[in-house]
């Protein structure tokens, strides 16, 4: 992979509303360049065009990423992703891109970019799954597994295991219900029995 050096911590935006506009041909080669581009790039539109696209990518980008890239648009589809690209003075910028195949007459002859400016959240997120990417780690956080109750049992014994303890849970909370209303009826009984007396004792007239 193409490691293009020195970089920088400076990073520089896209303007508000821009859009980099590039097309390559089939082995990634620059065939246009539009103005937004060239302006944050830092690279003249001469020292752009006729260049393999690798002039600015940047040494924090993980091989899996362009590789992912080419998979998709080697096989028809659009590929969209964050790229954090260099400048020709080793400065940085990020840029939500958007990769589709240019097709003539049912053959792919190249492809177009469109890069507009993330937002912080989105430059965050790649940030975690690039350094992820870097260490060798899958870029997306794998799946969470779904746990299951028994797992040494089989299904048919899982079944069953799991629809007894449901019964069981409605009898201990039928229990518990029963409970409360018999020693709620107690209490209330304890009540009438305390007012009936002491209603009794009160003098008459």
């Amino acid at each position: 992979m193409r490691v293009n050096m020195p970089v920088t911590q400076k990073e520089h935006h896209l303007q508000e509303g821009a859009f980099i506009v590039t097309t390559t041909d089939l082995q990634g080669v620059i065939t246009f360049a539009n103005e937004e581009f060239i302006r944050i790039s830092g690279f003249s539109e001469a020292e752009l065009v006729g260049q393999p696209h690798n002039l600015i990518r940047h040494p924090d980008m993980p091989p899996a990423a362009f590789e992912d890239l080419w998979r998709t648009v080697k096989s028809g589809k659009p590929w969209q992703g964050m790229v954090k690209n260099r400048c020709k003075n080793g400065d940085f910028y990020w840029v939500d891109a958007n990769v589709t195949p240019i097709e003539e007459k049912g053959q792919t002859v190249g492809y177009v970019s469109i890069r507009s400016k993330p937002t912080q959240n989105q430059i965050a997120e790649a940030e975690r799954m690039y350094v992820r990417a870097r260490a060798g780690q899958p870029m997306e956080d794998p799946e969470p597994k779904i746990w299951l109750p028994f797992p040494e049992m089989g299904l048919h014994n899982r079944v069953w295991t799991a629809a007894a303890v449901v019964v069981g849970i409605f009898c201990l909370a039928a229990v518990i219900n029963f409970t409360t209303f018999m020693n709620t009826r107690a209490e209330v009984t304890a009540i009438r029995t305390i007012v009936s007396t002491q209603a009794s004792n009160l003098p008459e007239g």
